[in-house]
């Protein structure tokens, strides 16, 4: 009878022990089985695939880059030195690019029969009938590789000069002619493709940084030496003599070819190159970007307009890849005029593969639009060219 009240007092205690055991297995049930549960049903991570473009649309997409560059130049009065930029990656005469409806729509076609090897007026022809220089340089047969670097060293160029020729393009002579377009420099009788000192600055070529004093560091320049040659096709890029194969600094940008990402000086990065002629990387090519795009593209396009590129991205290529570049024609050019794109950027490729370029090309307008698709166009006047560019 006296054990009663403690065993009484104990059973209470196993009790309340019980329930509180309980209760804590409940909330730790109730918190961890959702994570349980949702581990258990989690999809595998899939992972995605980097998604390339088809030969035909990078093609396009530089030679849309390309018009725009040329474009936002014309604006600026800068025809003339953007003819002869034109005409020395192309080989077609700056009067016969300047002859047409603009030097923007001369200049896909100058590109398209440079890589094809079709006459210049066929190229205006069938890009004026609506094809895209992409399907027809591929349909040629021509070297995508070797097309798509000639475009980006045209759009580099084009970028450089007119960069140059805002900040005042130099005039060595005093000739009226500027040194970027001055076959002799500095008008000593001797042309700048013999000239040990092109610029006439008492230093020779082999150290100068700007060998024909154009405004552009030779690690900028197109046309390094000012021979009307362009880098990718000069035998001796930098003008001092020592033809590239046993050159250690074929651009003579001071980088030695061993360690220079583009030792040619073409524009297109040395991994990338099928034209780079340096012998002496061994090799030790270090990776690049984009097109750029000439690909990466946010572009410096100092007025840069809102494109009528000319049919700029639609492509009836069958088999060719559509894009759908969100927000692709609008140019950042404060009180820059801005183009109609008749048939813009929305690309009818049937079965195709389709490329959201949104955001991808912005470009800084100040007059550099390498890689850049994206305008941003506040208050703009509609201008339209006319015509397609691939």
């Amino acid at each position: 009878m006296t054990n009663r009240p403690k065993s009484h007092e104990m059973n209470a205690n196993l009790r309340a022990f019980a329930k509180a055991l309980l209760t804590a297995t409940r909330v730790t049930t109730m918190v961890a089985l959702p994570f349980w549960g949702l581990q258990g049903v989690a999809p595998a991570t899939a992972l995605a695939g980097p998604v390339q473009k088809s030969p035909a649309r990078a093609i396009n997409q530089t030679a849309r880059q390309l018009v725009r560059a040329v474009r936002v130049g014309e604006r600026q009065g800068q025809e003339e030195i953007l003819a002869h930029v034109i005409s020395v990656h192309s080989g077609i005469p700056a009067a016969r690019l300047l002859a047409g409806d603009s030097l923007a729509t001369s200049t896909p076609a100058a590109m398209t029969a440079r890589a094809t090897g079709v006459s210049f007026e066929t190229a205006v022809e069938r890009l004026g009938t609506g094809e895209k220089a992409g399907k027809v340089i591929v349909d040629s047969g021509a070297d995508v590789a070797a097309a798509q670097a000639l475009l980006v060293a045209a759009l580099a160029g084009v970028n450089a000069n007119s960069r140059a020729a805002a900040a005042g393009a130099p005039d060595t002579d005093e000739d009226g002619v500027s040194n970027a377009m001055d076959s002799d420099a500095d008008n000593d009788g001797i042309e700048n493709r013999t000239d040990v000192d092109v610029d006439g600055d008492g230093t020779s070529n082999r150290e100068d940084g700007d060998v024909d004093d154009d405004g552009m560091d030779n690690g900028d320049d197109d046309d390094i030496d000012g021979d009307d040659v362009p880098n990718s096709d000069d035998d001796d890029t930098d003008g001092d003599g020592d033809d590239n194969p046993s050159d250690s600094d074929d651009d003579g940008d001071g980088t030695s070819d061993d360690s220079d990402e583009d030792d040619d000086g073409d524009g297109t990065d040395d991994s990338d190159d099928t034209d780079d002629d340096s012998d002496d990387d061994s090799g030790d090519d270090s990776g690049d970007d984009s097109d750029d795009d000439s690909g990466d593209d946010s572009g410096d396009d100092s007025g840069d307009d809102s494109g009528d590129d000319s049919g700029d991205d639609s492509d009836d290529d069958s088999g060719d890849d559509s894009d759908d570049d969100s927000g692709d024609d609008s140019d950042d050019d404060s009180g820059d005029d801005s183009d109609d794109d008749s048939g813009d950027d929305s690309d009818d490729d049937s079965g195709d593969d389709s490329d959201d370029d949104s955001g991808d090309d912005s470009d800084d307008d100040s007059g550099d639009d390498s890689g850049d698709d994206s305008d941003d166009d506040s208050s703009d006047d509609g201008g339209s060219t006319g015509g397609r560019i691939g």
